[in-house]
């Protein structure tokens, strides 16, 4: 699946973008007419090879052994592309935050048309990225603890995309 969001207000048209999980074919799979993505929206399309079952389902499957996936502009411009490697059942990958260039395992689930951002404890920090640091996303107070111990809190780390290390 290859997600795309829309942070603008107003809707963007997709039509006539074009899906490939190979470089050197970049129109195996055209993106149908008044395609679009709502305003702050996001979208989700399936690499399953059924194009039969809606204008979602594209014409190639992914490998769940590693792959490349690419999105083209109408007259042929790379837009956005992912090479991923071997992926493991029920556990789903992505960009986090939404758009960044750093892919992440999200322990806590998929988020498929939506924000890979969850946040069950609303303290700022996203799901996964607490439990891939040892942190709890139920717990609210783990925000601003500096466990690591170097001057910086965890929304902080966060933000400012530095390691938290830590210490027992």
């Amino acid at each position: 699946m290859l997600f795309r969001s829309n942070s603008d207000p107003l809707p963007i048209d997709l039509s006539g973008l074009t899906l490939s999980d190979d470089p050197s074919n970049i129109s195996k799979h055209s993106i149908a007419p008044y395609s679009y993505i709502a305003g702050h929206g996001y979208i989700q399309f399936h690499a399953d090879d059924q194009p039969d079952q809606g204008p979602q389902h594209v014409r190639f499957q992914l490998s769940n052994k590693g792959e490349f996936i690419g999105l083209y502009g109408t007259n042929g411009t790379p837009l956005d592309s992912v090479t991923f490697g071997p992926q493991t059942v029920g556990i789903s990958e992505g960009r986090l935050p939404d758009g960044a260039a750093d892919f992440v395992r999200f322990a806590a689930g998929s988020t498929p048309g939506t924000s890979n951002w969850k946040d069950s404890d609303s303290d700022g920090m996203p799901d996964d990225w607490e439990l891939a640091h040892g942190l709890s996303n139920q717990d609210p107070n783990d925000a601003v603890i500096d466990s690591d111990r170097r001057s910086e809190e965890h929304t902080s780390e966060l933000q400012s995309h530095s390691d938290l290390v830590c210490r027992l």
